[in-house]
């Protein structure tokens, strides 16, 4: 029995390694995502009851080492709309072309849009994050109720009603990933909407979401690895950014014997001269030779 705990400790200790692995493979990444989910609200024509509505949609994710942009479409399924219960509201608005001065609305469809710069700062099998940032939500359906004296007035009365029917909120999210094998991940979500005056949702909204994402591949492509020691010094220095061409010019280079070297000792140091590479000086690292070549390299 006391062997359990050093047994326990080294099978962590082998698990880390290949799950950070895995995990580093999700940053610098895009994402395609679909989910679902409810969201939470409540209207004045609800009585204080909390109502639910349905919601589908898709994603977007772009990560970096620490932070990701998040992009998302979903459609809004209300209950209680026009074709799940005619005659019943779903809200109200105040409408001075009502005697009472106020008028019921009706809608059960709507579309909700969001961007989120979200902070990540797990990188492992199991991520969390959370962020800020913005949705607009455009009720599409939304219909006056009642009788009106005039076309005039019914007129009126519709467009208030589609002023009602759109408005952008800031909102906060959390939510979290977990790797599955090869590309996927689950993910789960949480989004505060906060109220906002004159909408047809007049409170504030608790989004709960779920879904599946996929990476559809890397951010930034990897440079490509050059075999520095088999290209000329003119060439060598045009295959890279300008920033790294005084680094290049004193940098150590691997070097492998060629036919023409000529070595030799000064000052306590061994020397080679290579035609168009200069002179430099040789030092064993490991076993791999090495070359610094002095500053005098031609720029092209």
């Amino acid at each position: 029995m006391r062997r359990l705990p050093g047994v326990a400790v080294l099978g962590a200790l082998l698990a880390v390694g290949p799950l950070e692995a895995q995990s580093t493979a999700w940053q610098n990444q895009w994402f395609w995502g679909a989910e679902g989910g409810v969201s939470a609200y409540k209207t004045p024509a609800t009585g204080g009851g909390t109502q639910l509505a349905i919601m589908a949609g898709g994603h977007w994710l772009i990560t970096g080492k620490r932070m990701g942009l998040y992009l998302s479409y979903d459609q809004l399924f209300y209950p209680n709309g026009p074709s799940t219960a005619p005659g019943n509201p779903t809200s109200q608005i105040t409408d001075p072309t009502s005697g009472t001065g106020v008028r019921d609305v009706q809608f059960d469809q709507g579309r909700y849009i969001q961007a989120d710069l979200l902070a990540i700062p797990l990188n492992g099998p199991l991520q969390v994050y959370a962020g800020v940032g913005f949705t607009i939500q455009n009720i599409t359906d939304a219909v006056p109720m009642g009788s009106f004296a005039t076309p005039e007035d019914q007129a009126t009365s519709q467009s208030l009603v589609d002023d009602a029917a759109s408005r952008a909120f800031l909102n906060i999210m959390a939510g979290f990933q977990l790797q599955m094998q090869g590309r996927f991940a689950v993910v789960g979500s949480y989004e505060f909407v906060p109220s906002t005056g004159n909408f047809l949702i007049t409170s504030v909204q608790h989004v709960f979401s779920g879904g599946l994402r996929v990476s559809v591949g890397g951010r930034r492509a990897a440079a490509p690895e050059l075999v520095l020691d088999q290209l000329q010094p003119a060439d060598r220095l045009r295959r890279m950014p300008e920033r790294l061409r005084e680094v290049e010019r004193a940098a150590p280079l691997q070097v492998a014997e060629r036919p023409g070297d000529k070595q030799h000792e000064h000052g306590g140091r061994r020397r080679i001269q290579r035609h168009g590479h200069g002179v430099g000086d040789l030092r064993d690292v490991g076993h791999a030779r090495t070359c610094s070549f002095g500053r005098g390299m031609p720029v092209p």
